[in-house]
């Protein structure tokens, strides 16, 4: 699956290379730049105003290649530094008392640690993972560094790209690093987000080298763990390092019941809320989102409790089955299905505060190709939400007694998404299946929350009567809830072209296109063109045979108890 977006911004791009003459240029400009008048808000105003903010977020560009420039020249030195330390170390003659009383090159190099502690003022254990830093990304991964020079690649880039390749062969890392850089002209950026990047590193290592990924991944499987820490203010911290399978599914099931176990709690209070406090009757009814999912997982957690232990929860007075009319709640982010028999669900402890519900099915969607799921190959699957997984990993979910298995048709030659159901302003739940499977993410430019955890916009405004404004597939797009609110917002518009890509114009002008994500392709015998398969949520059109592809689509489900509220999207976005 290809992530990234492109910069089609119009007009001069800055074209110096980083470093002390861009730096003098750009200290320059600041100088010599002009303030629009605030209060003017005439023509002439508002057109001053854009073309100042516009120069100013190119100087900031500039200013953020030349930081990363800077930061590289850093460890540069650093690497340098450490390594004629040791050098020079492994040349001492023996028996000198550094060597007998104080461990040799060990040593030498703590020396210099302390030093660069001092020089740059942090403690000295943070002065060592610096260190530590700039030697393993100068050493692992020089061509990642190399673009931090050329303004191609940020600090958090490479990182980024380190997290995946350090542990690699230096061969297979230097390797995927040339083929991710290659197609990028030095002085041009990247044109991904640091996630995004490692996710296009971490799929290519897992198809150039399945084994090692397996190897891998069990290995880290090994080291999984749940850990509390103590925090101030009488808080803790608890953290669970898990399979992400695993933990998008823990995730999304105590996000589900934090939604729909108390529907009247405000999106926020903020920290201004009066009398708030652990327990309080104000703190029950003014739960942020997160405090919400926090409350869900000790709901949840003492529910498994008490039914390991063979106990009941007494219910409050009221609470028991759903009204018999009630529509059973959708999937964060999907339209409320057709109306469906709702039946009696365990009472929820007394932090719920509201009617038990039915229990409900929580996701975790995997793609992955039949012919890896057959064994056929070792193409990498996408765990949605996450990124990708290994071959062995997606077939180990495939065996879940709880998987379910939709077929989904895309392109041979681009890889996307071309149908996956059926054809109001509210989308039918096939329409919105099909626009969630064919775009995986929000479309903002480097945003990466799930479709499914997304408002589906229409990119021209409904009308019914325009048809342009129609609720079609190619006017819908996942928008997260900031950047559905950012869309709407004067100066900004959004674009369908008809390859699918989608472009966002920012006020000052410039333009980002989200390009659609691809899935691997695979070959496949496919029926005669124009049948009809036996999952009724797939239509074909008469397409000759070599010219489909088929990727699996496995949902693991999980029921999670969940108390009455009405179809509501979500507060915040989900880490994932």
């Amino acid at each position: 699956m290809f992530e990234g977006f492109v910069d089609e911004t119009p007009g001069d791009v800055p074209v110096a290379a980083p470093g002390p003459a861009l730096a003098e240029q750009l200290l320059a400009e600041d100088v010599l730049a002009s303030a629009p008048e605030p209060a003017d808000h005439s023509v002439s105003g508002e057109a001053a105003w854009e073309a100042a903010t516009s120069a100013a977020i190119g100087r900031l560009d500039g200013w953020a290649r030349t930081t990363a420039w800077v930061q590289a020249q850093e460890m540069l030195a650093v690497e340098a530094l450490v390594t004629r330390t040791v050098e020079r170390a492994e040349q001492r003659p023996p028996g000198t008392p550094l060597d007998e009383h104080l461990g040799g090159v060990g040593a030498a190099v703590d020396s210099v640690v302390a030093e660069l502690a001092l020089t740059w003022q942090v403690a000295g254990r943070t002065a060592s993972r610096r260190v530590d830093e700039a030697v393993s990304l100068v050493n692992g991964i020089p061509l990642a560094v190399e673009a931090m020079l050329d303004g191609r690649l940020g600090l958090a880039h490479v990182r980024a790209l380190g997290a995946v390749l350090l542990d690699l062969d230096p061969a297979l890392a230097e390797r995927i690093c040339r083929q991710l850089l290659d197609a990028t002209p030095a002085g041009a950026p990247i044109a991904r987000t640091p996630a995004q990047l490692a996710g296009a590193a971490r799929r290519t290592a897992i198809r150039l080298d399945p084994g090692s990924a397996r190897r891998r991944e069990r290995a880290a499987a090994r080291e999984r763990g749940v850990h509390l820490g103590a925090e101030d203010h009488g808080m803790a911290t608890v953290t669970a390092y898990l399979p992400a399978a695993e933990a998008l599914l823990l995730y999304r099931t105590i996000d589900a019941h934090a939604r729909r176990v108390a529907p009247d709690d405000p999106a926020a209070a903020g920290p201004e809320a009066p009398d708030a406090g652990v327990g309080d009757e104000a703190e029950t009814s003014d739960r942020s989102p997160a405090a919400r999912r926090a409350d869900a997982l000790c709901d949840l957690v003492g529910l498994g409790a008490l039914a390991a232990a063979g106990a009941t929860p007494v219910p409050d007075e009221g609470v028991g089955e759903a009204p018999p009319d009630a529509e059973p709640d959708a999937e964060p982010g999907e339209p409320p299905t057709e109306s469906r028999d709702t039946q009696p669900a365990p009472p929820t402890p007394a932090r719920a505060r509201g009617p038990a519900r039915a229990a409900r099915d929580v996701q975790v969607r995997v793609l992955v190709s039949a012919d890896t799921l057959l064994g056929l190959d070792e193409e990498p699957a996408e765990l949605v939400g996450y990124g990708p997984i290994t071959a062995a990993a997606a077939r180990r979910l495939a065996a879940d007694a709880d998987a379910t298995w939709r077929r989904v048709l895309t392109d041979p030659r681009s890889g996307a998404v071309l149908d996956v159901g059926h054809r109001r302003y509210r989308p039918p739940a096939a329409m919105a299946d099909h626009v969630r499977h064919r775009d995986l993410t929000c479309t903002f430019p480097g945003c990466r929350v799930p479709a499914q955890a997304c408002d589906l916009d229409h990119l021209v405004p409904y009308n019914p009567r325009d048809p342009s404004g129609r609720t079609a597939a190619d006017n819908l797009a996942p928008d997260c809830r900031h950047h559905h609110r950012v869309k709407h917002l004067r100066g900004w518009s959004v674009r369908r072209d008809p390859d699918g890509s989608v472009l966002w114009t920012t006020p000052s002008g410039r333009r980002y296109r989200t390009v659609r994500p691809v899935l691997a392709p695979m070959e496949i015998t496919e029926s005669p063109p124009g049948t009809s398969h036996d999952d009724p949520c797939v239509t074909t059109t008469p397409t000759p045979a070599d010219d489909l592809r088929v990727v699996l689509e496995h949902r693991l489900r999980r029921p999670v108890t969940t108390a009455a509220s009405a179809t509501t999207r979500g507060d915040d976005d989900a880490p994932y």
